[in-house]
């Protein structure tokens, strides 16, 4: 059983002890259920695992087991798509708790930061309060997962036909109030579908969409409010 919660964060915390760090590509075979592979690298080795996750979001069931770097090639071509990449570090909490800090896509378009912390009940998940460094609480929020994420930049799309309304996570955004929209291609990649130059709104496949502004953002890109939120 995995018990966790999960949290926004605007980068890798300064000041707390890090206990571990390493590279990770992942992919999903399957995102309904959910059958996932991950290759982890480093100091000390590579490891490879495949994981079915059952439903839940606070707590939900994990089955893992370790394959090898064989193995991992070979599934990997039945995902049909480039592997999500981590920047993934372990720090130490005062209580003593481990804090996992990941960085996701790391110089895509769609790039994010995450926080998660692991627990051994569902009693010590609860009771826990989190440090003021840490952004919007997740957990219970259904469409936020890597499963979800993986969905959203990779799966199936037709250009000018398809469009998924994907989270911005930036310093200075508010989190998952402020969406960009995305548009996939005949590749399954990703892209900004264009810049609103309304002062006011826009519309998108016949929705009116309103644009807030978001101070910190490096380009212009279309940044809508949370009206109606959808699950890629």
């Amino acid at each position: 059983m995995e018990i966790e919660r999960k949290w926004l964060i605007d980068g890798f915390p300064a000041g707390l002890p890090l206990l571990k760090e390493a590279r990770v590509r992942q992919g999903y075979i399957s995102t309904a259920p959910v059958v996932r592979i991950r290759e982890s690298v480093n100091a000390d080795g590579c490891r490879c695992v495949l994981c079915f996750k059952g439903e839940g979001t606070l707590a939900r069931e994990d089955v893992e087991t370790d394959i090898s770097a064989e193995l991992f090639r070979r599934l990997t071509a039945f995902t049909g798509q480039d592997l999500v990449t981590k920047d993934y570090r372990v720090y130490a909490l005062p209580g003593g708790e481990r804090l996992e800090v990941s960085l996701v896509d790391a110089g895509r378009p769609t790039a994010f930061f995450y926080a998660e912390v692991e627990f051994p009940t569902v009693e010590a998940a609860r009771a826990f309060v989190p440090p003021p460094f840490l952004g919007e609480e997740k957990t219970e929020s259904g469409d936020f997962s890597m499963s979800a994420y993986w969905h959203a930049t990779r799966g199936s799309g037709r250009e000018g036909s398809e469009y998924t309304l994907l989270p911005k996570y930036r310093p200075g955004c508010s989190g998952s109030r402020l969406l960009t929209i995305w548009k996939c291609s005949p590749q399954r990649s990703v892209s900004a579908l264009y810049t609103c130059r309304q002062p006011s709104c826009c519309t998108v496949n016949g929705i009116a969409w309103s644009v807030s502004s978001c101070k910190g953002r490096s380009q212009p890109s279309l940044i809508v409010e949370k009206r109606s939120f959808f699950s890629p």
